[in-house]
């Protein structure tokens, strides 16, 4: 009887660890995180742009008063180009506007996008 609780806590637990390393956001969606954006301040008018010529699955350029970015999703992380300065998860982003000193907010509110 232990020996099955055992064998059966194992399998528990190793089913759990799997489905607790998938990658954070990676069923999330470029909509999902405008929103994201958006609700830390971040409002902007969003343009597609031609994200398959990066082999990206979505992309668009996001553009607020205070800011500019491009950002683009990949089916795997690990195909993220490296033009893409900033990598969360699945996604990538290109910052042209603010300048490298105040993009911190906002590489911040990126990166905690899960």
């Amino acid at each position: 009887m232990k020996t099955i609780l055992k064998t059966t806590l194992s399998i528990l637990f190793t089913v759990l660890l799997l489905v607790s390393c998938n990658s954070g956001n990676s069923n999330r969606t470029i909509d999902d995180l405008v929103t994201h954006l958006n609700s830390n301040e971040f409002k902007g008018e969003k343009s597609e742009m031609a994200y398959a010529m990066i082999g990206a699955m979505d992309g668009i350029s996001y553009t607020g008063k205070t800011f500019s970015i491009e950002m683009y999703k990949f089916k795997d992380a690990k195909n993220i180009p490296d033009m893409l300065t900033y990598k969360n998860g699945n996604f990538g982003i290109i910052v042209h506007k603010p300048s490298e000193s105040e993009r911190t907010k906002l590489i911040e509110t990126f990166n905690s996008f899960k």
